[in-house]
């Protein structure tokens, strides 16, 4: 039997009602249906109640950020909270966040040597289906511009595995020098200026007798002495961070990974412990036992030191501003010296910023991190005093002009060595910080602590 007209009517505007019930649906779930750290990648429109929390380093690279913060809020309608922390202090908040499965950050930046143990928890989120979706990753961020070991390093784990952020701040060593005393003190007896290729780079052997010719009496400064070289020797990252330049340097290793076994207490290891330690009290104070980033810095920028032979680049807009740096503009750059291999052996560091599984904006977080590394944004942090991670950072002009430095930058990239990549990083670092600080301090022999080393970090390793 066929239905009244008026009926028809009905059952017409049900059906369009039930339609319009449906897109709203989806609509909804499309932006708000996501699990923490991954989920939908479909585009939305920010709405302006979206607040995002970033726990960051407190560093030239942040400071740059900070100031452009502004405008993706402006472009985007979604609010920035940053926590600015020193390295410390980051490290701690972060992992108590993450250990309590807390949303309270939606981004962190880490240093490279949390990503290991961070990935294998599980606190980290998956953008490599994000980083397919040109809806969110638009194509001029140009993906193939980023140093592929630099973004492998410092947003993904394993090596070549899932993706889960970008490089934010690099970091490698290169040795920092004051040029005035160059001129005027290592010149005058035969030293070689220090060069920007290993063929040219200082020997550690180099270095260390310029540091004893710079190391002399100073009344102007604090203590009354000018010392030739600064140091990070405070126990824990810093430490182990700087003397990882010297192992390798001196022809040392930490692990032999075909077998997994620790390589500490190896005659040349043995020996890049004595070395880096003799530099205590001879061309550097003994207070570097309590300096860290920030006091080597100062140190250099005072004058209280005269060189680093492994200066963090992820400080250098520090170093070279008048206002933190007295003496910024006196600062040349060279390679680290050269070691038994005949190349420069600079410990790679730096920083990237990654997605927490436990982010409840995890789109509006990714949009945050590609806008904070794209070409166009990224480039204005680099002049400010960030680190460059784009092939096409070093080799721009206007950079180039205001950070001698980065036209060296590229080899020390290629030439830089690797911490231990694996989870355990944080108890094998704590080991050799503690192994490490007595024989700095003169309580112990280089020969006692390697061995250990490698008796202590053998256990944490996986068998092979």
């Amino acid at each position: 039997m066929n239905s009244s007209p008026n009926t028809q009517k009905s059952r017409a505007l049900t059906v369009v009602v039930l339609i319009l019930l449906v897109a709203a649906v989806a609509v909804v779930w499309l932006y708000w249906g996501r699990e923490p750290g991954g989920g939908g990648v479909a585009s939305s429109t920010p709405k302006s109640s979206t607040t995002l929390r970033v726990a960051l380093f407190k560093s030239p690279a942040v400071d740059a950020a900070q100031k452009l913060i502004p405008e993706f809020e402006a472009q985007t309608g979604i609010r920035v909270d940053l926590d600015i922390l020193p390295y410390a202090e980051l490290q701690d908040v972060v992992q108590t966040e993450f250990l309590a499965r807390s949303p309270r950050f939606d981004i962190v930046m880490a240093d490279c040597i949390w990503i290991p143990k961070f990935a294998d928890a599980g606190y980290l989120g998956e953008i490599d289906r994000y980083l397919r979706d040109p809806a969110l990753t638009p194509k001029d961020y140009n993906y193939e511009d980023l140093i592929p070991s630099v973004a492998d390093y410092l947003g993904k784990y394993p090596a070549r595995g899932k993706t889960y952020g970008f490089p934010f701040m690099t970091n490698s060593h290169v040795l920092a020098y004051r040029e005035d005393l160059y001129v005027k003190y290592l010149q005058p007896k035969g030293f070689r200026r220090p060069g920007t290729t290993p063929e040219t780079a200082w020997t550690w052997d180099e270095y260390l007798r310029a540091a004893e010719v710079l190391t002399m009496p100073n009344a102007k400064l604090p203590g009354g002495t000018q010392w030739g070289s600064s140091m990070q020797a405070k126990a824990g990252a810093w430490l182990v961070y700087e003397w990882y330049s010297w192992l390798y340097g001196f022809g040392g290793k930490d692990i032999d990974y075909s077998i997994m076994r620790p390589m500490f207490d190896s005659p040349a290891s043995v020996d890049a412990i004595r070395q880096y330690a003799s530099m205590v009290g001879k061309v550097a104070p003994r207070s570097v036992l309590s300096w860290g980033h920030e006091e080597e810095t100062q140190a250099l920028g005072s004058g209280l030191a005269a060189m680093d032979a492994t200066w963090n680049v992820e400080l250098t807009g520090y170093l070279l501003d008048p206002s933190t740096s007295p003496h910024a503009k006196d600062f040349k750059f060279g390679l680290s010296p050269v070691g038994r291999s005949g190349k420069p052996t600079p410990d790679m560091g730096g920083y990237g910023i990654l997605l927490s599984k436990f982010s409840t904006h995890p789109q509006d977080a990714y949009r945050l991190m590609v806008w904070l590394t794209s070409p166009a944004v990224h480039r204005r942090i680099v002049l400010d005093g960030g680190t460059p991670f784009r092939y096409s950072e070093m080799k721009d002009p206007e950079i180039l002009k205001k950070y001698q430095v980065y036209s060296i930058y590229g080899i020390a990239l290629e030439n830089s060595v690797y911490r231990a990549r694996v989870p355990q990083w944080p108890e094998i670092e704590d080991i050799i910080s503690k192994e490490l600080t007595p024989v700095m301090e003169g309580r112990s022999n280089p020969k006692e602590a390697g061995a250990l080393m490698t008796k202590k970090i053998e256990p944490l390793l996986p068998k092979r």
